[in-house]
């Protein structure tokens, strides 16, 4: 860089710009002609330091209470010099310096926090970050606020006294309005006297507002107790309603006793138990431990039958076929579990379904027939059910009609009831037990065709002689010695009879029906075939 100072020769003055402060420069002064430029001889210096107040920015007010709010700033530039000291300052007028109230917090460029207190409630105050070097004090925008009311006491609710011993309780509280102050502090106190305060006996159960639980301790067994909920905020202590509790008598462990085991399978069985006394205190557990050791326990095998005193019923599952098991009802409070006497049963082989047969159809009718079936083997289990089942379709099965004959083993017989006339059903007989149902080998039969015992007219239609009609009424049905059904008519033919012509047997219609033939007076007529 060079200056342009005139021509000539003499004296020259020549104004150096566009320097950097804090900078050390070399200058030699130059003259030129046709020959060339020369310089003169070397000179140096440097440039000064320019210092100018910090830069500060004030950052908006928050948290604020009725004597205290939270600001501070950010030192953006330092102005060239180290920044001392920075902070805010505040005040109930405006523009508020450091010859007022003011905080100091720190020194250097970047962001501070401050904190203000001592400040009067219901007020308007100006703020305003400082920040200070070897120039002097700048000052941020300012900023105002206006601090709350003053505090008044927390608004609270005390809450129910549960889970009550001889010698502790639980209760708590909810804090639903802090009166304009951080709660400080929050519990429940209790004494035997009424209306108990923070002087008395008293939980410290954290701070703020909301829910919270407290764990009454050494208490004494049998004895009422007051309680209130606390809460505490700069104004002072509140109190929730009061609540009364007693606390129980000493406990014991409960009283229970074990039923005997039954349905006993391969691998399961059912036992149960009775608490007869609670001890004093909530039955929290109940059921039955089983081992194949004596004396079980809840550290072992055991079921989970609800709590409470009682009856219950235990379903064991899960058990070894043809072994041995030990077992005791045991019921829990708060003092320890108690066990029932011991009680031992020994599993069954594994159970597989019953084995049945079929028994042969006998006694055939239009609408009925007999049957039944011989349960051979009870497949390790109870037989709870047996009899036959029938359908118009192979293979019936229990979805199908059915009868219910019994249970166990052994043979059984089976009325069949409720057929249609005339029509193949197929029969099997079934047994069960825990393991399902078994059917026996399928039987069929036809049913036989509908016998009526109504009354029918007779017409004779043989022979020269005019026909003659009679009303018979067949009242009676009856099986020959063959074995086939008749219907006997209830009046002999008489007029009919003699007004026949030779031969003696003769030809009659019944009327809607189809023909029938007799022989001389006989009163026995077969109606197999007719509907």
């Amino acid at each position: 860089m060079h200056t342009t100072n005139g021509s000539g020769t003499g004296t020259f003055t020549s104004g150096l710009t566009g320097l950097t402060e804090g900078t050390t420069y070399y200058a030699r002064a130059y003259a030129t002609n046709s020959i060339g430029t020369a310089y003169g001889n070397q000179v140096s210096f440097t440039t000064a330091n320019v210092h100018t107040i910090p830069t500060v920015i004030t950052t908006s007010i928050t948290s604020v209470t009725s004597s205290t709010a939270v600001s501070g700033g950010n030192v953006t530039s330092t102005g060239g010099d180290a920044v001392t000291a920075r902070g805010v300052c505040w005040s109930t007028s405006q523009n508020p310096t450091i010859a007022g109230n003011h905080t100091t917090d720190g020194s250097g460029s970047g962001s501070f926090i401050s904190n203000l207190s001592g400040l009067n409630a219901s007020t308007t105050y100006y703020v305003r970050a400082y920040a200070t070097n070897i120039s002097g004090t700048a000052y941020g925008e300012q900023k105002s606020f206006v601090t709350s009311a003053p505090p008044v006491l927390p608004t609270l609710v005390t809450a129910n006294v549960s889970s009550v011993t001889t010698n502790s309780a639980l209760c708590g509280g909810n804090i639903t309005n802090d009166g304009g102050a951080t709660i400080t502090a929050r519990g429940v106190c209790w004494s035997t006297s009424q209306n108990p305060t923070i002087v008395n006996s008293h939980t410290t159960d954290g701070t703020g507002t909301g829910s919270y639980s407290s764990n009454i301790t050494g208490l004494a067994a049998g004895t009422t107790y007051y309680a209130r909920a606390y809460a505490t905020n700069s104004a002072g202590t509140a109190y929730g309603g009061q609540q009364s509790f007693t606390t129980t008598t000493n406990i014991t462990t409960p009283v229970v006793t074990t039923a005997e085991a039954t349905a006993i399978t391969g691998t399961s069985a059912t036992s149960g138990g009775n608490v007869t006394s609670s001890g004093g205190a909530t039955v929290t557990a109940r059921g039955i431990c089983w081992s194949t050791s004596q004396n079980p326990t809840i550290f072992g095998s055991h079921t989970n039958d609800g709590s409470g005193t009682g009856s219950f019923i235990s379903s064991l599952s899960g058990l070894s076929p043809l072994t041995t098991y030990y077992i005791r009802a045991y019921a829990t409070n708060s003092a320890g579990t108690a066990y029932g006497s011991q009680e031992s049963f020994t599993t069954t082989v594994n159970i597989t379904v019953p084995t049945v047969t079929t028994a042969a159809i006998t006694e055939i009718g239009p609408n009925t027939a007999t049957g039944g079936g011989n349960v051979t083997a009870s497949g390790g289990a109870t037989v709870t059910a047996r009899g036959v089942c029938w359908s118009t379709n192979q293979n019936p099965t229990l979805s199908d009609a059915f009868t219910s004959d019994g249970s166990g083993t052994g043979a059984f017989i089976s009325n069949i009831t409720g057929l249609n006339p005339a029509t193949t059903y197929y029969v099997r007989a079934y047994a069960n037990n825990v393991e399902g149902t078994a059917y026996g080998n399928q039987q069929s039969f036809v049913t036989s065709d509908q016998i009526s015992c109504n009354g029918f007219t007779l017409t004779h239609m043989a022979g020269s002689v005019a026909p003659v009609t009679k009303t018979v009424t067949y009242g009676v049905t009856l099986t020959d010695l063959s074995g086939e059904t008749k219907c006997w008519i209830t009046q002999n033919l008489g007029l009919i009879i003699r007004q026949l012509q030779r031969p003696m047997t003769q030809s009659l219609l019944l009327v809607g029906i189809g023909s029938l033939t007799y022989n001389k007076g006989i009163c026995i007529m077969d109606l197999i075939g007719f509907q």
